[in-house]
Formats: C-alpha cells, structure tokens, sequence
C-alpha cells in the first residue's frame, strides 16, 4: 500500500517467500525499488531476509499487531511465571492481562534492527 494514498500496490496470492518474491522481481523490473524507503513486514523469518535481499536500502518495520502479539504471548508470560512461580496459574493469567491492558493504552515507538 502507497501510505501517502492509501492505494493499493499489490496483493500477494499466498504467504510464501517464493511468492513475495514475485512482488520483489515486479518492482525491480518496473525500476521502483530505489524508492522504496520503509517496508512494513510481520514477523515470518523470511521477510526480513527478502526485503534486505531486494530491497537493502530500506528499514523494515514490524507491524504493531504481531509485535503486541508476540510480546503478549512469549514476553510477559515469560516475565510473569519467572517472577511469581508462587502465584497461581489462574493469578498470572489475571497479571498478563492487567499489562496487555496497560500496554494499549501506552504510546510505543518501534525501532529497526
């Protein structure tokens, strides 16, 4: 998607690298990419790869809702069973999701690695 716009570039037909791929080839042959500045990925491994492969001028960034996914998943229950082993599994339940709601209310600022 064109941010500026809000037109659609192009849809992939499946999630696969070998079909995002396709999309890659398509802007180096229309001679687009070296002006692309930012990629907005999700975290699938390959992504990142492919975008630094065809695009290496670009930052890629990960989109806010598989980021909060992520990290309400694997972070905070990490965090919460290593520091209150004594709570019940039902108490660090009720504890992610007192930080999950505290973390939407928050203002986040995502930086590229």
């Amino acid at each position: 998607m064109y941010l500026e716009t809000g037109r659609i570039i192009h849809v992939c037909e499946g999630r696969t690298v070998e079909k995002v791929c396709h999309f890659f080839e398509h802007l180096i042959n229309k001679g687009l990419e070296g002006q692309i500045q930012m990629v907005c990925v999700d975290m699938h491994a390959g992504y990142h790869s492919l975008v630094k492969e065809y695009l290496p001028q670009a930052v890629v960034i990960y989109d806010l809702f598989h980021v909060m996914q992520h990290f309400g998943q694997d972070v905070l229950k990490a965090a919460v069973s290593s520091c209150a082993r004594s709570f019940s599994q039902n108490h660090q339940q009720k504890l992610v999701r007192g930080y999950r709601r505290q973390l939407r209310k928050s203002s986040l600022v995502i930086l590229p690695f």
